[in-house]
């Protein structure tokens, strides 16, 4: 390892630390434990599922990302494709918006550069969606919000969160309209995918899919509540509320699986909006994790030994890996 990758590992185990601590630090262990033996299965696996079918519901997205005329990809290389990108960014954070493209473009035979110039798209529209979220959350429960994260923090998350894509989409506007766009594929293979949007029909599909994306995060949320024997949250408003504390949470620090970093954003979240102890609070994290993560790794781990059979190999990863660095 190089002296830079060493302190990335230094700092990213700092935050491990420190946000486990912040989160575990009032919390009574054998009390978490013995509310964690308390779990109801069914209303688990029904979280479980409605995670699983967020996936594909963005499996499903992924193809009207693609520009206009593009080939129909498989549903199933869409689906193998993301939980395997969501598998690899729960061991190293953005790794899987590398590997997805790839692995989709291996498989299917896209083109690479539609296939990462989709998923940048999709990054995109995922940040705007969490930006409006942020708002609307801000607008209807702001002193909730506010507790959680201190208004100044929340001009500053929405800042943080619109800067890298107003840069984003004036360069691309720049180089669009100058001549070096006709010699980097990746602009007209971009804006391609951006004009694909302004259609009416492909608007409103994808539109509509990113609503049932964000329901499908949030749904699960109540069940996990209902499988610890809590009261909330029990309405779909409480848990988007929740869901946009955690998103913002793992969007500011990620970490390797969000380790530390979810557990303390949604204990805090959790005693801020319910009134909830630490003890419930941690509990509630680690099934919620769990539910979310492990289900990622699962899935996806089981879709990666699927490709590993068909034709992708553990050195096109590394090779991969190797030309991704900078």
């Amino acid at each position: 390892m190089t002296s830079r990758s060493w302190f990335q590992a230094f700092l990213l185990a700092v935050l491990i630390a420190g946000s486990t601590w912040w989160a575990f630090r009032e919390a009574d262990l054998r009390g978490m434990f013995e509310l964690l033996r308390t779990v109801s299965v069914l209303p688990l696996v029904a979280a479980t599922f409605i995670v699983v079918m967020s996936h594909v519901v963005r499996a499903v997205r992924w193809q009207w990302l693609f520009p206009a005329g593009s080939q129909h990809v498989p549903l199933w290389s869409r689906f193998s494709s993301v939980m395997i990108g969501y598998a690899w960014n729960t061991i190293i954070p953005r790794s899987g918006e590398v590997v997805r493209p790839f692995i989709l473009s291996h498989r299917a035979r896209v083109d690479l550069s539609v296939s990462v110039t989709s998923v940048i798209v999709e990054r995109v529209i995922d940040v705007v969606t969490l930006l409006v979220g942020l708002l609307a959350a801000g607008v209807l429960a702001q002193s909730v919000l506010a507790a959680l994260l201190p208004q100044s923090s929340v001009s500053g998350l929405a800042v943080t969160l619109v800067v890298p894509i107003l840069i984003l989409i004036t360069l691309v506007a720049v180089l669009a309209f100058t001549p070096i766009a006709r010699r980097l594929p990746f602009i007209g293979r971009a804006l391609a995918a951006i004009r694909a949007l302004t259609g009416g029909r492909r608007w409103t599909s994808v539109g509509v899919s990113t609503l049932v994306l964000w329901l499908l995060y949030a749904i699960p949320m109540m069940f996990i509540a209902m499988s610890l024997g809590l009261p909330h949250p029990s309405s779909v408003a409480q848990a988007f509320l929740l869901l946009i504390v955690l998103s913002v949470g793992v969007t500011i620090a990620p970490t390797p699986g969000a380790v530390g970093v979810y557990h303390a954003f949604c204990a805090t979240a959790l005693a801020v909006m319910f009134g909830y102890s630490s003890t419930e609070g941690v509990a509630f994290a680690m099934v919620a994790w769990l539910v979310n993560y492990g289900s990622a790794v699962v899935v996806g781990g089981a879709c990666f030994v699927w490709e590993l059979r068909h034709g992708i190999s553990l050195d096109d990863i590394r090779a991969l890996r190797r030309n991704a660095r900078p």
